[in-house]
């Protein structure tokens, strides 16, 4: 099973550059990418445990899932190509 992950909130400046960068991509790739609004009152308590349990420090954070091996980057500044590489698309 495969999966990616964006988490991050409107209010933060790095991650509304990365989704820009990834709406580039998943408009070349069709590739589905769940958002997870680090902001959601809701779902404040269980976020921050899934931070704490897979070590994302701050946001954008960008999380794939593939093969059981879960890998995790902070970077505001990937490119496309690198989006696509680390999602492997």
């Amino acid at each position: 099973e495969t999966a990616t992950f964006f988490i991050g909130r409107k209010t933060c400046p790095y991650c509304r550059k990365f989704a820009g960068t990834l709406a580039g991509v998943v408009a070349d790739t069709k590739a589905h990418i769940y958002f997870i609004n680090s902001e959601e009152p809701s779902q404040l308590n269980e976020l921050q445990a899934f931070r704490s349990r897979y070590g994302i420090p701050t946001v954008p954070g960008f999380v794939h899932i593939a093969d059981g091996q879960i890998n995790v980057r902070c970077d505001s500044s990937m490119s496309a190509q690198e989006i696509k590489d680390f999602a492997g698309l």
